[in-house]
């Protein structure tokens, strides 16, 4: 995969989350997003939400997610990405 594929996956990622979470106000009424997105984060790359988990960056506890969450992840997963190439 390259940096550019990766990149796409995760805007996808994002797309998927917040269609998901704005589509189902069962969700919305259940889990925060910061807290939905945190949970379907750890199923598609657990890898990264066990980097982020119990750090000032996790969103778990939050209605959304900060910029500074959304630029440590893409940068654990482009850098994920270039220890495969």
């Amino acid at each position: 995969m390259t940096h550019d594929e990766a990149l796409a996956e995760y805007d996808n990622f994002c797309i998927d989350v917040a269609q998901s979470y704005a589509g189902s106000e069962i969700l919305q009424m259940s889990q925060r997003y910061g807290q939905f997105y945190f949970n379907s984060l750890h199923e598609v790359r657990p890898d990264i939400a066990n980097k982020i988990r119990a750090t000032s960056l996790d969103p778990f506890f939050s209605d959304s997610v900060s910029l500074e969450t959304e630029q440590a992840v893409i940068e654990y997963w482009k850098s994920l990405i270039k220890t495969v190439e």
